[in-house]
């Protein structure tokens, strides 16, 4: 019997070296994968590759939201208070990132306002980063509000405003969007 337990295991090793490779690499990249998404008041540091750490400070609870809003006027809209966060690089290496704007669940009973009624505009620093009609940055999950590059020790400020288009239906009047940023 321990003869053949031995052999056995002498003629399957390189299986079980292949399945632990497998077990590591399957664990790496999972981990590779890592998503943070943000909710409510809070500050959450994402850390890979050892010394790479993006930190988004969000600080308005609830997330981002319009409800009872009348349409406003692109000049007035960028006007509204807006949504301020930060992104800062607290690691050592340069880092890519995409700041996405996704849905967050409504009441029961409400409406939810279509892309194509809800303006934004974006201001990183305080130079334009973009403004338009929220269909245009994408589809939910996918709505892309900024992208590029932050160096280690960098830091950015973003105000966030978004409102109903002046031009938008009057079936627009008296529906929901509720929202929450999510960086990768």
């Amino acid at each position: 019997m321990v003869q053949k337990t031995g052999s056995f295991i002498k003629y399957h090793k390189k299986s079980f070296l292949t399945i632990l490779l497998g077990l590591i690499m399957l664990i790496g990249f999972s981990y590779a994968w890592l998503q943070v998404t943000l909710k409510g008041e809070k500050e959450i540091t994402l850390t890979t590759a050892g010394s790479l750490s993006l930190v988004l400070d969000d600080s308005m609870p609830g997330g981002i939201t319009i409800e009872h809003a009348i349409p406003l006027m692109d000049e007035e809209g960028r006007k509204i208070e807006g949504y301020t966060f930060t992104l800062e690089n607290k690691g050592t290496i340069d880092s890519d990132f995409t700041i996405y704007l996704d849905d967050l669940p409504i009441k029961e009973g409400q409406e939810r306002l279509k892309d194509d009624y809800v303006k934004y505009y974006i201001t990183r620093d305080g130079r334009d980063k973009g403004i338009g009609l929220l269909s245009s940055a994408g589809e939910n999950p996918n709505r892309v509000l900024d992208s590029g590059e932050i160096s280690p020790g960098e830091k950015y400020t973003y105000i966030l405003r978004i409102w109903i288009d002046y031009d938008a239906p009057n079936e627009a009047m008296g529906k929901v969007f509720k929202g929450q940023l999510r960086v990768e």
